[in-house]
């Protein structure tokens, strides 16, 4: 069974390759902000078969998610007991709307307390900015009761 998200397939960035890995792999193995300088780190490759157990298991209470908008694509991160996060972002649309597929884009350990409070503050504010446009979702509703 191939990896899904949502039921759409999940795709892998192939290109560029970097010595002779796909650089989504190698993305998801490797740390560094500059990505001809980066080094493989032993904890992702480690955790490299966490990336399909979260996917898998998205909805279950241990894994937090939310969506970003960055740039011109909607992100869903994926993030398990603070520790470890998944990154996708849609791609393509269906003419139902949806992703054609979804792209992994990274995968990571989130172990320094800065970065678990940067992540808290990203989720939250994702999070209040879902309800409030569903509060506003609502509020447009037709109301069915007389009136």
């Amino acid at each position: 069974r191939k990896a899904a998200f949502k039921g759409r397939p999940i795709a892998v960035r192939k290109q560029p390759p970097t010595d002779g890995k796909e650089f989504g792999f190698w993305h998801c193995i490797s740390t560094g902000n500059v990505e001809d300088d980066r080094v493989p780190d032993l904890d992702r490759c480690s955790r490299i078969g966490w990336i399909r157990n979260v996917i898998d298991n998205a909805n279950a209470p241990e894994v937090e998610t939310w969506t970003e908008q960055r740039g011109p694509h909607v992100e869903h991160l994926l993030w398990v007991g603070e520790e470890f996060l998944v990154v996708l972002s849609e791609r393509g649309t269906t003419q139902a709307g949806n992703p054609d597929c979804y792209l992994l884009k990274t995968a990571y350990c989130t172990f320094r307390e800065h970065e678990k409070k940067k992540k808290r503050a990203a989720r939250d504010a994702a999070r209040k900015a879902n309800a409030a446009s569903q509060r506003e979702a609502a509020s447009n509703t037709p109301s069915t009761h007389g009136g």
